[in-house]
């Protein structure tokens, strides 16, 4: 069966319950209004041995449709040319080649372990493992990077920009990303049913709906700068996740969470959100926002409390109500910056390092203990890392 082409056609090309099909030589671009499809070339999960083959698809980057997706078993996808658009696979056992995105190879790898990707102007990787993506510019695309089923990943020194999704990832654990760009996408990270994610030293911002969202996944979200996006991280279903060190601002939600428990909360900056933390009214959420002597910093905390005092470590006398199951005990009255910012006071000086010295050697059972000094592991002990953090800091203000 063949479908035959016409020249230049707004609109789609559904494949829907049917095998051996040809879809060759099209021009797709998208129409107004669109079509009941969500891309502009859907095969979907019913049909088999379809060819997509020697096809322009273009500008479908950040639009209500994707470039092409596949969904059918045994595909051939081959010889293409996006423009401003992309490809999505979501099953194993595709034939994917000779495709170009922008100008630059569409990377598709499966059951490839230990590999660094070059130069690509899309990565899909299908069932990997070991893989290394960095230093790669994704622009105008359905992904920069899309991940199924792949394990034990970094992705590194990216700049992903205006695409539907920065990264999308189903089912794969032991991911790392950090020190990338994700910005301008509709979704800088969009992850389902993953585990051991860590996200680090990243920047999300000015996504048009989340900067992160995880559904049904664990992850560590540590030292990211997140801005502008309409929700900073959004969590559904979520468990085991330590959300630390993070900077949340000039967003609409900065926190959105559904059944999400067991998650940890601390010393991250929310700053100027209109809601800083979401709660599903259907799918409550209870979480502790603090470390156990300090929690997050709060831009509206003085508007919301104005007669509340401080500490010597600068830490507010007044729990921050978020909502009727969830509080930061232990507000912070400066923005998280430093580690070896011990007081909290926005520099590190010789009183930090001397506190630390104060309660060296100390554990929790020791009347000289100070589980502010606690900041370098092992935790639980005030040792030589955490003197060397304190010292190797000093001076710096900020």
């Amino acid at each position: 069966m063949s479908a035959s082409p016409s020249g230049p056609s707004d609109g789609a090309v559904g494949v829907r319950s049917s095998t051996a099909v040809l879809i060759k030589n099209f021009t797709i671009y998208p129409s107004d209004p669109p079509p009941d499809l969500d891309a502009g070339i859907y095969i979907e999960f019913s049909s088999s041995n379809v060819t997509v083959e020697d096809n322009i698809i273009a500008n479908f980057s950040c639009v209500p449709m994707r470039g092409a997706i596949v969904d059918g078993k045994n595909c051939t996808v081959r010889g293409n040319t996006f423009i401003n658009a992309g490809l999505l696979i979501w099953v194993l056992g595709s034939v994917v080649e000779d495709n170009v995105v922008n100008g630059k190879p569409l990377v598709y790898l499966e059951d490839v372990s230990d590999t660094v990707v070059g130069e690509a102007g899309e990565v899909i990787l299908i069932n990997c493992d070991g893989v290394r993506v960095e230093n790669l510019t994704l622009t105008n695309s359905t992904v920069g990077i899309q991940l199924c089923w792949t394990h034990n990943t970094e992705i590194v020194g990216n700049n992903i920009a205006n695409s539907d999704y920065g990264v999308y990832q189903y089912q794969s654990s032991n991911i790392s990303i950090h020190k990338s760009n994700l910005t301008h996408n509709i979704f800088g990270l969009y992850a389902i049913s993953s585990s051991n994610t860590t996200l680090s030293s990243n920047r999300f911002a000015d996504n048009r709906v989340d900067g992160i969202r995880f559904i049904r996944s664990s992850a560590n979200i540590i030292g990211n700068s997140l801005a502008r996006n309409r929700c900073g991280i959004m969590l559904s279903g979520c468990d085991g996740n330590t959300i630390l060190g993070n900077t949340i601002e000039d967003s609409f939600y900065g926190v959105w969470m559904a059944q999400s428990s067991g998650l940890t909360f601390y010393h991250n900056n929310f700053v100027n959100n209109t809601q800083p933390v979401y709660f599903s009214p259907t799918s409550p959420s209870v979480n502790p926002w603090d470390n156990g002597c300090e929690g997050n910093y709060w831009s509206d905390y003085e508007e919301r409390y104005p007669g509340a005092t401080y500490d010597y470590y600068h830490i507010w006398d007044t729990p921050y109500v978020i909502d009727e199951s969830n509080q930061d005990d232990y507000p912070m009255q400066n923005p998280y910056w430093n580690p070896g910012d011990i007081n909290n006071d926005l520099k590190v000086d010789i009183y930090d390092v001397v506190l630390v010295a104060q309660a060296y050697e100390s554990t929790p059972s020791d009347k000289h203990w100070n589980p502010h000094c606690d900041i370098a592991e092992p935790y639980g002990i005030i040792d030589i890392y955490d003197i060397v953090i304190a010292a190797g800091n000093y001076d710096k203000s900020w």
